[in-house]
């Protein structure tokens, strides 16, 4: 065998083991390499959309936020139950910071809502306590203050459960004069219990000072 022969021979040898450690070590670290490298890039991935989905969950948490604020105070003006110690509360606050007192404030049996008109939201008589005529007569000053409330559930209230009810609530407010009972009156409407006034009316006390008479509707909706 000549030199060059051997030569040849140790030279394909060789190519041989480079080409079987390329085959069998290289291309499967390679193959490893990139899908190592598409594994990482799928994470990459995943977590960029992770991050948008956190940040839409926090605007969405801080919106919600919000929205539990407004709902409270909707619950306030509205609550699931009557609740007519609420109004009572009201018509002591209201006539405490116009110099007046509740004498009298007796509720009515619960109804179903009912939608009312447009002449039935100002009707003549549920003018403004300065447009109602002062009469001769009242209550009589000086006596204590009396509150009455009805059960929670009232008697009356429509037979769905889940049904609105509204109940009519008098209130007798003494008051230094008509235009204290005018203050009186648009305080009661200012809440923060949702009350619509339905009438009042004003009269001249035997001493002096007037009494306010208003019928409110205080709603409930469960």
């Amino acid at each position: 065998m000549t030199k060059q022969l051997v030569n040849l021979i140790g030279a394909a040898a060789a190519v041989a083991v480079l080409v079987l450690g390329i085959v069998v070590c290289a291309l499967p670290l390679l193959s490893a390499a990139g899908t190592t490298a598409s594994a990482a890039d799928d994470v990459s991935q995943q977590n960029r959309t992770q991050e948008i989905l956190l940040d839409t969950l926090r605007s969405q948490s801080a919106d919600m936020a919000a929205l539990d604020a407004d709902v409270e105070g909707l619950r306030a003006a509205i609550p699931a139950a009557p609740h007519l110690d609420d109004v009572l509360y009201l018509a002591l606050s209201a006539a405490e910071a116009h110099g007046g007192r509740v004498t009298t404030l007796t509720p009515a049996t619960a109804e179903p809502f009912a939608v009312r008109s447009e002449e039935a939201t100002d009707p003549a008589g549920a003018a403004s306590a300065a447009d109602a005529p002062a009469e001769a007569g009242g209550a009589e000053p000086g006596g204590q203050t009396e509150a009455e409330t009805p059960e929670a559930t009232a008697a009356g209230a429509a037979s769905d459960p889940s049904a609105p009810i509204q109940i009519a609530v008098t209130v007798v407010i003494e008051a230094a004069d008509v235009d204290a009972a005018t203050r009186v009156l648009d305080a009661l409407r200012a809440g923060p219990r949702a009350v619509a006034v339905t009438q009042a009316s004003v009269t001249q006390a035997t001493e002096d000072g007037v009494t306010l008479t208003a019928t409110v509707l205080a709603f409930s909706s469960p």
